[in-house]
């Protein structure tokens, strides 16, 4: 056990969910890295229409995800398959346009 004070209460945080629900959420954490340094997640006014509408899409899938998360599990897997297929699709909008 880490002896950093905050990383104790990240851990007390983390500890009411499952080994299966602790992957999903570590996926999903590194998804969202991953969208933030390739410049697909931004919110700001002066974005192009159509990054707008994927980042958008992106944090209505991530709301679902975090429903499934912090709700009952039915559907987890889902909600995290939604969410990183939802961002190939926007990976691939984002180099061919």
């Amino acid at each position: 056990m880490p002896t950093i004070p905050c990383a104790l209460s990240r851990h007390s945080v983390l500890s009411k969910f499952g080994a299966g629900e602790l992957e999903a959420l570590a996926i999903a954490g590194l998804f969202l890295l991953d969208r933030i340094n390739c410049g697909a997640l931004i919110v700001s006014d002066q974005v192009e229409p159509a990054l707008i509408d994927q980042t958008c899409t992106l944090i209505d899938r991530l709301c679902g995800f975090q429903e499934c998360l912090h709700g009952c599990d039915d559907g987890l897997d889902e909600a995290l398959s939604s969410l990183i297929d939802g961002a190939a699709f926007s990976a691939t909008e984002k180099s061919n346009g």
